[in-house]
């Protein structure tokens, strides 16, 4: 989750995949994780990645439920100190990520990547007018307009 959707230039987009936190910190943009996974497990799952900057701000454990329910994304917001329409969520999964937080009010990014996914997505949802749809990390600075 990005805490700001703007039409700043005020970061440069990320030149790899890892990146994305420095362009965000140099944007002073907040930022978090949110995740379906209990939150101390997704401590250490970040942490494994070398993501140990990214702080936690709503696991599973938070609420009793996890996304899509909108009060997860409204938490996150608030955690990092934003109205929900000033966020961005960043997720893998249409459905429960990039629709998800559109529904909650937020700007919903969908980073579509090759290979086998959890959940079927919609022949047409490359198209989603609702979305911004992204293949990679590298390309969330651009979607959520810092590049």
């Amino acid at each position: 989750m990005s805490g700001e959707r703007s039409e700043s230039d005020g970061g440069e987009g990320a030149g790899s995949e890892g990146d994305e936190p420095d362009a965000l910190d140099a944007a002073g943009i907040p930022y978090g994780g949110v995740s379906n996974a209990g939150f101390d497990y997704q401590e250490l799952k970040l942490a494994a990645c070398g993501l140990e900057r990214v702080p936690m701000l709503v696991g599973v454990d938070t609420f009793g439920v996890g996304k899509p329910d909108p009060r997860v994304a409204v938490e996150g917001a608030r955690r990092i100190g934003r109205a929900v329409g000033e966020c961005a969520y960043i997720g893998d999964e249409y459905d429960i990520d990039a629709i998800a937080a559109h529904e909650a009010g937020m700007a919903g990014v969908w980073i579509d990547r090759p290979g086998a996914r959890r959940s079927s997505v919609p022949e047409d949802a490359a198209d989603d007018a609702r979305i911004t749809r992204v293949t990679s990390l590298a390309e969330v600075p651009t979607a959520v307009r810092l590049g």
